[in-house]
Protein backbone atom coordinates (compact mmCIF):
# COMPACT_ATOMS: atom_id res chain seq x y z
CA UNK A 1 0.00 0.00 0.00
CA UNK A 2 2.69 2.46 0.98
CA UNK A 3 4.66 1.61 -2.17
CA UNK A 4 1.68 2.54 -4.36
CA UNK A 5 1.40 5.90 -2.63
CA UNK A 6 5.15 6.47 -3.06
CA UNK A 7 5.02 5.53 -6.78
CA UNK A 8 2.05 7.86 -7.36
CA UNK A 9 3.83 10.71 -5.61
CA UNK A 10 7.04 10.12 -7.60
CA UNK A 11 5.04 9.92 -10.84
CA UNK A 12 3.18 13.14 -10.01
CA UNK A 13 6.48 14.89 -9.26
CA UNK A 14 7.93 13.58 -12.52
CA UNK A 15 4.96 14.88 -14.53
CA UNK A 16 5.12 18.28 -12.81
CA UNK A 17 8.86 18.53 -13.51
CA UNK A 18 8.26 17.59 -17.14
CA UNK A 19 5.52 20.23 -17.48
CA UNK A 20 7.78 22.85 -15.90
CA UNK A 21 10.65 22.00 -18.25
CA UNK A 22 8.33 22.21 -21.24
CA UNK A 23 7.09 25.65 -20.16
CA UNK A 24 10.67 26.89 -19.69
CA UNK A 25 11.63 25.58 -23.10
CA UNK A 26 8.68 27.35 -24.69
CA UNK A 27 9.70 30.69 -23.13
CA UNK A 28 13.21 30.28 -24.53
CA UNK A 29 11.80 29.38 -27.95
CA UNK A 30 9.52 32.45 -27.88
CA UNK A 31 12.49 34.75 -27.33
CA UNK A 32 14.44 33.14 -30.16
CA UNK A 33 11.45 33.40 -32.52
CA UNK A 34 10.89 37.06 -31.64
CA UNK A 35 14.56 38.01 -32.08
CA UNK A 36 14.71 36.10 -35.37
CA UNK A 37 12.19 38.58 -36.78
CA UNK A 38 14.97 41.18 -36.46
CA UNK A 39 18.11 39.23 -37.29
CA UNK A 40 19.54 35.73 -37.14
CA UNK A 41 21.99 35.63 -34.25
CA UNK A 42 24.90 33.22 -34.03
CA UNK A 43 26.26 32.78 -30.51
CA UNK A 44 28.38 30.27 -28.68
CA UNK A 45 26.23 30.27 -25.53
CA UNK A 46 23.13 31.77 -23.91
CA UNK A 47 25.05 34.69 -22.41
CA UNK A 48 26.44 35.75 -25.77
CA UNK A 49 23.03 35.25 -27.39
CA UNK A 50 21.37 37.40 -24.70
CA UNK A 51 23.83 40.25 -25.25
CA UNK A 52 23.57 40.21 -29.04
CA UNK A 53 19.78 39.87 -28.89
CA UNK A 54 19.51 42.87 -26.55
CA UNK A 55 21.74 44.86 -28.91
CA UNK A 56 19.67 43.96 -31.98
CA UNK A 57 16.36 44.81 -30.33
CA UNK A 58 17.71 48.16 -29.11
CA UNK A 59 19.11 48.96 -32.58
CA UNK A 60 15.75 48.18 -34.18
CA UNK A 61 13.89 50.33 -31.64
CA UNK A 62 16.23 53.29 -32.14
CA UNK A 63 16.00 53.00 -35.90
CA UNK A 64 12.19 53.02 -35.70
CA UNK A 65 12.39 56.03 -33.38
CA UNK A 66 13.91 57.91 -36.32
CA UNK A 67 17.40 58.29 -34.90
CA UNK A 68 19.70 58.09 -37.91
CA UNK A 69 22.74 59.87 -36.48
CA UNK A 70 22.64 59.16 -32.76
CA UNK A 71 23.94 61.79 -30.37
CA UNK A 72 25.80 60.96 -27.17
CA UNK A 73 22.47 61.18 -25.31
CA UNK A 74 20.80 58.80 -27.78
CA UNK A 75 23.60 56.27 -27.32
CA UNK A 76 23.52 56.66 -23.55
CA UNK A 77 19.76 56.07 -23.45
CA UNK A 78 20.17 53.18 -25.89
CA UNK A 79 22.82 51.65 -23.64
CA UNK A 80 20.47 51.76 -20.66
CA UNK A 81 17.78 50.25 -22.89
CA UNK A 82 20.17 47.41 -23.80
CA UNK A 83 20.71 46.72 -20.08
CA UNK A 84 16.96 46.49 -19.48
CA UNK A 85 16.44 44.20 -22.48
CA UNK A 86 19.41 42.01 -21.48
CA UNK A 87 17.94 41.70 -18.00
CA UNK A 88 14.78 40.07 -19.36
CA UNK A 89 16.40 37.91 -22.01
CA UNK A 90 19.26 36.66 -19.82
CA UNK A 91 16.80 35.79 -17.05
CA UNK A 92 14.67 33.64 -19.36
CA UNK A 93 17.67 32.03 -21.05
CA UNK A 94 19.41 31.50 -17.68
CA UNK A 95 22.46 33.45 -18.82
CA UNK A 96 24.86 35.65 -16.88
CA UNK A 97 23.18 39.06 -16.88
CA UNK A 98 26.24 41.23 -16.21
CA UNK A 99 28.22 39.63 -19.02
CA UNK A 100 25.26 39.70 -21.42
CA UNK A 101 24.50 43.35 -20.69
CA UNK A 102 28.13 44.43 -21.05
CA UNK A 103 28.52 42.52 -24.31
CA UNK A 104 25.22 43.94 -25.57
CA UNK A 105 26.19 47.53 -24.80
CA UNK A 106 29.63 47.10 -26.36
CA UNK A 107 28.06 45.67 -29.53
CA UNK A 108 25.42 48.41 -29.54
CA UNK A 109 27.93 51.24 -29.20
CA UNK A 110 30.34 49.68 -31.73
CA UNK A 111 27.54 49.28 -34.27
CA UNK A 112 26.91 53.00 -33.91
CA UNK A 113 30.52 53.80 -34.78
CA UNK A 114 32.03 54.15 -31.32
CA UNK A 115 35.57 52.86 -30.86
CA UNK A 116 36.16 49.95 -28.50
CA UNK A 117 38.10 52.24 -26.16
CA UNK A 118 35.31 54.83 -25.98
CA UNK A 119 32.66 52.12 -25.67
CA UNK A 120 34.49 50.50 -22.76
CA UNK A 121 34.67 53.88 -21.01
CA UNK A 122 30.90 54.26 -21.42
CA UNK A 123 30.00 50.95 -19.77
CA UNK A 124 30.43 52.10 -16.16
CA UNK A 125 28.25 55.25 -16.39
CA UNK A 126 25.56 53.33 -18.29
CA UNK A 127 25.55 50.43 -15.81
CA UNK A 128 25.51 52.87 -12.87
CA UNK A 129 22.49 54.63 -14.35
CA UNK A 130 20.75 51.29 -14.90
CA UNK A 131 21.50 50.19 -11.32
CA UNK A 132 20.38 53.53 -9.86
CA UNK A 133 17.15 53.37 -11.85
CA UNK A 134 16.54 49.74 -10.88
CA UNK A 135 16.95 50.46 -7.17
CA UNK A 136 15.24 53.84 -7.15
CA UNK A 137 11.90 54.35 -5.48
CA UNK A 138 11.23 57.49 -7.50
CA UNK A 139 9.41 57.51 -10.83
CA UNK A 140 12.51 56.56 -12.78
CA UNK A 141 12.63 53.25 -10.89
CA UNK A 142 9.41 52.33 -12.60
CA UNK A 143 10.90 52.96 -16.03
CA UNK A 144 13.02 49.79 -15.90
CA UNK A 145 10.03 47.78 -14.78
CA UNK A 146 7.71 49.14 -17.47
CA UNK A 147 10.29 48.70 -20.25
CA UNK A 148 11.02 45.18 -18.99
CA UNK A 149 7.32 44.32 -19.07
CA UNK A 150 7.03 45.59 -22.63
CA UNK A 151 10.15 43.66 -23.67
CA UNK A 152 8.46 40.55 -22.27
CA UNK A 153 5.26 41.42 -24.16
CA UNK A 154 7.17 41.86 -27.41
CA UNK A 155 9.11 38.62 -26.90
CA UNK A 156 5.85 36.74 -26.28
CA UNK A 157 4.07 38.41 -29.21
CA UNK A 158 6.42 40.29 -31.56
CA UNK A 159 3.64 42.42 -33.01
CA UNK A 160 3.85 45.90 -34.48
CA UNK A 161 1.82 47.25 -31.56
CA UNK A 162 4.19 45.77 -28.95
CA UNK A 163 7.22 47.00 -30.87
CA UNK A 164 5.80 50.52 -31.12
CA UNK A 165 5.35 50.53 -27.32
CA UNK A 166 9.09 49.90 -26.98
CA UNK A 167 9.77 52.80 -29.35
CA UNK A 168 7.55 55.07 -27.24
CA UNK A 169 9.38 54.01 -24.09
CA UNK A 170 12.77 54.63 -25.70
CA UNK A 171 11.63 58.13 -26.69
CA UNK A 172 10.42 58.71 -23.12
CA UNK A 173 13.83 57.60 -21.85
CA UNK A 174 15.53 60.06 -24.20
CA UNK A 175 13.57 62.88 -22.55
CA UNK A 176 14.54 62.12 -18.98
CA UNK A 177 17.95 60.48 -19.43
CA UNK A 178 19.30 62.79 -22.15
Amino acid sequence: MIFNWFRKKKYREFVLDLMSATAEGEKKAQIRRAISTLKKIEAKDETQYSGFAACELALAVIKRAGVSSPTHDDLYTGGVFVFIIANHISYILEARFESAATLGVMAFLASNGMSVEDASLSIDPISQTYNNMASSTANDGKYNLVVGQHVANWCNTPSEENFNKLVELYNLGRKFLG
